[in-house]
């Protein structure tokens, strides 16, 4: 239950196949489960992985070397970028040294 009563539709950010007949099927059963679908191309959802270490920089409180356990989570490390990029985080100066891990 929505502690609001309001519709929280959940997101999902995806690269869709090329193929047009596997999109339609994969877009069909995204839309039967309710899912908000955020598509991307695989550029803008890069594995730079210097980028995504400046970024987190930018917004974590420490430097992000200081976590020596997490700097090795590369399948994380590529979540947060895509993150970066639909919510273009590290490019709000409110959010700079905002965040701990």
């Amino acid at each position: 239950m929505n502690p609001s009563n309001t519709h929280v539709q959940f997101k999902f950010i995806t690269i869709f196949p090329d193929l047009t007949s596997e999109k339609d099927k994969v877009s069909d059963i995204i839309s039967q489960c309710d899912i908000d679908p955020i598509e991307r191309n695989k550029k803008d959802l890069g594995n730079n992985e210097k980028l995504v270490e400046e970024n987190l920089n930018k917004l974590l409180q420490k430097p992000f070397k200081q976590y020596v356990s997490e700097y090795s989570m590369t399948k994380a490390l590529t979540s947060l970028a895509v993150l970066f990029t639909v919510h273009d985080l590290s490019k709000e100066p409110s959010n700079f040294k905002q965040f701990n891990i």
